[in-house]
């Protein structure tokens, strides 16, 4: 998760604008920043505890002696990291692979990034507002699921197919709020990420809750 801040978010705007008239027909452009902030997801009322190490990038601006952050578009990749290759899913410390370790640690709000099959995918829908969601279950090898929203740009994503195994990075959970169950909501800082087709045994059998702690209400 990027962010950049005050007079270089507009300017990014601007060099987006002026690459995509530079480069007709490249997207996604290959976006380069030299001195960043690394931080972690600050544990608040939104993001709860990260379940799962989650690091942030911040711009920085420039201060006197001090070189702020520069932001490069291009359309060939600098780093090895970029180049094509096998994807490898990332180790537990980063990625929840097996949801049965959840059941104690799933105290909305949290943050975290889990690997599952996509299973019982439902249409389109929208919200009250008018926004694009759609509901699915994220199911691991053993059967356990959660509920899952994909909103914003994610609830159009190709890689929602039925049968796909994915890593959902940066997943928000949020309580029950009344009659509704607890969901892990894949807002616009979320992603996901296409491992391929697999045939899980059965269907999902046991959901993993998301529990609001004692006496606090869902905003």
């Amino acid at each position: 998760m990027v962010t950049l801040w005050a007079e270089l978010a507009k300017k990014f705007g601007a060099n987006v604008a002026e690459a995509r008239a530079r480069l007709p027909g490249i997207t996604p452009f290959v976006v380069s920043f030299d001195i960043m902030e690394v931080s972690v997801v600050p544990n608040n009322k939104w993001n709860g505890k990260c379940l799962t190490q989650i690091r942030t990038l911040h711009s920085l601006p420039t201060l006197k002696e001090r070189v702020g952050t520069k932001v490069v578009l291009g359309k060939q990749p600098r780093s090895p990291s970029l180049l094509p290759q096998h994807f490898i899913c990332p180790s537990s410390e980063l990625c929840i692979a097996d949801f049965s370790h959840m059941i104690q640690e799933c105290t909305a709000p949290f943050r975290a990034t889990f690997k599952g099959v996509i299973m019982d995918l439902e249409e389109l829908d929208y919200s009250k507002i008018g926004n694009e969601l759609r509901r699915f279950k994220l199911v691991d090898a053993k059967g356990n699921f959660f509920r899952c929203v994909a909103m914003d740009y994610n609830a159009s994503s190709s890689t929602l197919e039925e049968n796909y195994e994915v890593v959902v990075f940066f997943a928000l959970g949020r309580g029950p709020l009344g009659t509704v169950s607890g969901n892990l909501l894949l807002m616009k800082e979320a992603a996901i990420l296409p491992l391929g087709i697999t045939q899980l045994r059965g269907r999902p059998l046991h959901e993993i809750s998301n529990q609001k702690p004692a006496g606090q209400s869902e905003q």
